[in-house]
C-alpha cells in the first residue's frame, strides 16, 4: 500500500510545472516576444525600450497595464483569464497573444 501512495505521489510530483517568468519587450513599436505560451501562476513582465509611453491591455478589457513610461515595467501573475490579445492603448496597430499552454 506504501509503495502505491508513494508512486502517486511522484506521479502528480512529475505532472507540476515550475513557475516562470517571461519578459516581453516593447521595442520600436512592437511587443517582443509577439506570442508569450503561459501557465496559470507564471509571471509576465513587460519593459518600455521605446522612448514614448505604451500600455499592455487586455482586448477583453480584463487587464491592463496603465501607462508605460520610458524604461519602466510592469509585471502580472498570469490568472484564468490572462490569456488572448492585447494591444497598446495608445498605438492600436500594436497587437500581441497571451496564449494559454506551454
Amino acid at each position: 500500500m506504501a509503495a502505491v501512495a508513494a508512486a502517486a505521489t511522484s506521479a502528480c510530483a512529475a505532472d507540476v510545472q515550475p513557475v516562470r517568468t517571461h519578459v516581453v519587450e516593447i521595442r520600436q513599436f512592437a511587443f517582443l516576444p509577439e506570442t508569450v505560451s503561459v501557465s496559470p501562476g507564471d509571471t509576465i513582465r513587460w519593459v518600455n525600450r521605446d522612448p514614448v509611453p505604451h500600455t499592455a491591455t487586455a482586448s477583453n478589457g480584463s487587464w491592463d497595464s496603465g501607462r508605460l513610461e520610458a524604461e519602466s515595467e510592469w509585471v502580472m501573475v498570469v490568472g484564468g483569464a490572462a490569456a488572448g490579445d492585447y494591444v497598446c492603448a495608445y498605438h492600436p496597430n500594436m497587437k500581441a497573444t497571451v496564449q494559454a499552454g506551454r
